[in-house]
């Protein structure tokens, strides 16, 4: 088992800079929607919306499928504060793992 070197993320204190690190975001732009092309590398293969579970119904940053680089897709402020109203949820993944198999799919 290889053991992780960065501290765990503290969601409670989190700030723009804690954010960028640990979501391995690049840059401040807003990308309300998904670009057309990346900034970064100029590639039009699309994005891929990175979602966190209770923090937004939706993508929370895009992420370009070619180079990696990740974009905020709301300003820092709003991020942040939908980051932090994740701080007292507790997921049982392999619950819900189980109970996915169990229900009639849509």
């Amino acid at each position: 088992m290889v053991k992780s070197t960065q501290s765990p993320l503290r969601v409670s204190s989190l700030k723009i800079k804690d954010l960028c690190l640990a979501f391995r975001i690049s840059g401040r732009k807003v990308f309300h929607k998904e670009p057309e092309r990346c900034p970064y590398c100029n590639s039009d293969e699309g994005f891929c919306g990175i979602e966190i579970l209770g923090a937004h119904n939706g993508p929370l940053f895009w992420e370009c499928e070619s180079c990696l680089r990740r974009l905020l897709r709301f300003t820092e402020k709003t991020t942040i504060k939908k980051v932090k109203s994740t701080n007292e949820l507790y997921y049982d993944l392999e619950k819900m793992e189980e109970d996915l198999w169990l229900e009639i799919p849509n």
